[in-house]
C-alpha cells in the first residue's frame, strides 16, 4: 500500500514522531493496534516507531509470508469439567486431542482458506487443601501438562474467611456437629484473572489469530469484546444454552457436546 493510502487509515496524522505507547513516549515497546497495525498485518508488523514528515511516511516493517490460521485454546478446567459431566457423566477427555480438535473446528467455523496451526492449549484450574486436591494438582501438572502443546496453570483454592450462618437466626457454625470439620468452604481465586491476562498478553505479542474460549463465565465478556476490537476472532467453546451472554459477544461458537466424540478418551488409542 502506498504512503498516501496508509496515512488515510492511521489514527494520528501530523508532523511528529509517533510512538506505540502514547501514554509514555519514552517507552517504545510494540503496542499493536494504535495506528493501523491491523491494516497492514497481512504484510507484516511494525518493529519501529512511525515517522510522519509532510506527505511521506517512514516505517520499518518485519515482513511475513505466513499463510496459516493460528489458533490457541483457553480452557477453564472446572467450568468445562462440570458442564461436560452434566451432558455425559461417563465422559473422559483425551487431553492430547481436544486442543487440535477445537482448533480445527474454529478454522472451519470462520471458513478460513488457510491451513490450521494449533498454537497450544492453555489449561487453567485450581485444587483444594485436601489430599484429593493435591492429587488433582499432581494429575494436572505431571500428566496433562506433558501432553503436546498443553500448558497447565493450577492455583490453590483458599479457605473462606467467614463461617456459614443460619439464614433465620444468624447463628454461626464453625465446625460440623458430626465430625468436627471446619465448616468453611474453599473458593477459587485468581484463575479467571490469569486466564484473561494470558489471552490479552498473548494477543499483544501476536501469538495467535483466533482464540477458542472454553468457559461459560460472563466475566470474560469484556475480554472477548476487547480482543474483537483488535481483530482477534474469539470463538466460544460453549454448552448451549448455558453461557449465552458470552456467546453473543464472541465471533462464533462451537457446540462442545456435539463435538465431544472427537476428543473422548478411549483406552488403547
Amino acid at each position: 500500500m502506498c504512503a498516501e493510502g496508509i496515512l488515510k487509515h492511521c489514527c494520528i496524522i501530523n508532523r511528529q514522531t509517533i510512538y506505540w505507547n502514547k501514554s509514555n513516549p519514552s517507552d517504545r515497546r510494540p503496542e499493536r493496534g494504535y495506528i493501523g497495525v491491523r491494516l497492514i498485518k497481512s504484510q507484516g508488523r511494525y518493529t519501529r516507531p512511525c515517522v510522519f514528515s509532510g506527505e511521506s511516511i517512514t516505517m520499518e516493517i518485519e515482513t511475513s509470508d505466513r499463510s496459516y490460521c493460528r489458533v490457541r485454546v483457553f480452557l477453564d478446567y472446572w467450568n468445562y469439567e462440570l458442564l461436560m459431566r452434566d451432558e455425559d457423566n461417563e465422559f473422559n477427555t483425551d487431553w492430547a486431542k481436544i486442543g487440535p480438535s477445537l482448533a480445527a473446528a474454529a478454522t472451519n467455523l470462520i471458513q478460513s482458506a488457510s491451513p490450521t496451526e494449533f498454537q497450544g492449549l492453555n489449561f487453567y484450574g485450581s485444587y483444594g487443601p485436601t489430599e484429593q486436591g493435591r492429587k488433582r494438582n499432581h494429575w494436572a501438572t505431571s500428566l496433562i501438562g506433558t501432553r503436546p502443546g498443553v500448558s497447565v496453570h493450577m492455583v490453590p483454592r483458599k479457605r473462606k474467611k467467614a463461617h456459614p450462618k443460619c439464614p433465620q437466626c444468624y447463628h454461626i457454625t464453625k465446625s460440623c456437629p458430626e465430625c468436627g470439620a471446619d465448616m468453611r468452604g474453599t473458593e477459587e481465586k485468581g484463575v479467571d484473572v490469569r486466564m484473561a491476562t494470558d489471552m490479552i498478553k498473548l494477543a499483544w505479542v501476536d501469538n495467535y489469530d483466533v482464540a477458542v474460549l472454553v468457559s461459560s463465565d460472563a466475566d470474560f465478556v469484556p475480554v472477548a469484546e476487547f480482543l474483537e476490537t483488535r481483530g482477534i476472532k474469539v470463538i466460544h467453546g460453549a454448552f448451549p444454552p448455558k453461557g449465552h451472554h458470552l456467546s453473543s459477544c464472541c465471533w462464533g461458537q462451537i457446540d462442545l457436546p456435539k463435538l465431544r466424540e472427537e476428543f473422548r478418551f478411549r483406552k488403547g488409542e
